[in-house]
């Protein structure tokens, strides 16, 4: 799905724009070379997934010179109910890179919302914590 850093930038660019036009928030994702997981909230899931998909589909197709339909047939969407179910999504979409092998720990993985919610903590940005 991602043969170089364009490509990546480019589907967190693309998720972005159908966030805001599905009305949708982005809590955590993580682009793997052959695969995305994302956990969104939104009223219209399905519609979120298929243009995304469809977005980024378009794209690849363009740049690499192909036609056609782009990975599975399908878009895997599973309705999360309940903190802990939220909770267990979260907890395996940031440690995707490190379930695959793509890292030594899930802070490894610079494809992954984990290295930006913990950057600060991990020596990744210049940035001070503020007390609170």
């Amino acid at each position: 799905m991602f043969r170089d850093q364009e490509d990546y930038g480019t589907i967190l660019n693309l998720l972005a724009l159908q966030c805001h036009s599905k009305d949708t928030e982005l809590l955590v994702d993580a682009e793997m070379s052959t695969h995305v997981h994302l956990n969104v909230f939104s009223a219209v899931p399905v519609p979120y997934a298929r243009s995304s998909r469809m977005s980024y589909t378009k794209y690849f197709n363009h740049k690499y010179g192909r036609e056609g339909r782009f990975g599975e047939k399908y878009t895997f969407v599973l309705k999360v109910e309940g903190f802990y179910h939220q909770l267990t999504l979260q907890n395996y979409v940031l440690r995707n890179g490190l379930h695959h092998g793509a890292a030594p720990t899930a802070f490894g993985y610079p494809h992954c919302t984990v290295r930006e919610l913990f950057a600060q903590d991990i020596g990744l940005s210049a940035e001070k914590s503020v007390p609170m």
